[in-house]
């Protein structure tokens, strides 16, 4: 049986001063990161805010318009059916795959075709239901020119148990 001898184990001087420069970088990232925490002012009038909201059931997104999207400044449903009354409707075929994939797919929307007037960006479903209201007063305290990323939900469903399921 033939042995394949290794490289060296030692790494290069250029390896060596690349890899003190990430950890340089990583560490000061970790120690100067802003944490989540609002910076409260008195008197803020209440910054734009756009939802994209997935959906696929025509009912469910006609039940948000007409209750708690009516509230935001603005909103676009991303569906996977082709036709839609909406005129804040685009076609966005569903594709299976992780959650990181429609996220980032939207992000790249906004990015490209959303105005950058918007404060806050809300991103959910069909199934969801905003108090939008609440939501703006508690986002108010935030530095909407700071970037933060705000997951609200459950990490975990299986914590819940069995949900009960309501029909609209």
């Amino acid at each position: 049986m033939r042995r394949w001898h290794r490289p060296s184990q030692h790494p290069s001087p250029v390896t060596g001063a690349l890899l003190f420069a990430i950890l340089l970088y990583v560490l000061h990232s970790v120690f100067f990161l802003q944490i989540l925490s609002p910076s409260v002012t008195s008197s803020r009038s209440p910054a734009p805010a756009i939802a994209f909201i997935t959906s696929s059931d025509p009912k469910k997104t006609a039940l948000c318009e007409r209750t708690w999207l009516k509230r935001l400044t603005s909103y676009i449903v991303f569906s996977s059916i082709k036709k839609s009354a909406s005129s804040a409707h685009v076609h966005l075929p569903h594709r299976p795959g992780s959650l990181w994939s429609s996220l980032s797919s939207k992000a790249l929307f906004a990015e490209l075709y959303v105005p950058h007037h918007y404060s806050w960006y809300l991103i959910t479903s069909d199934d969801s239901y905003v108090l939008v209201d609440d939501l703006m007063q508690d986002l108010a305290a935030f530095d909407s020119d700071e970037p933060y990323l705000a997951v609200i939900g459950p990490s975990n469903m299986q914590e819940y148990g069995n949900l009960p399921v309501e029909h609209c």
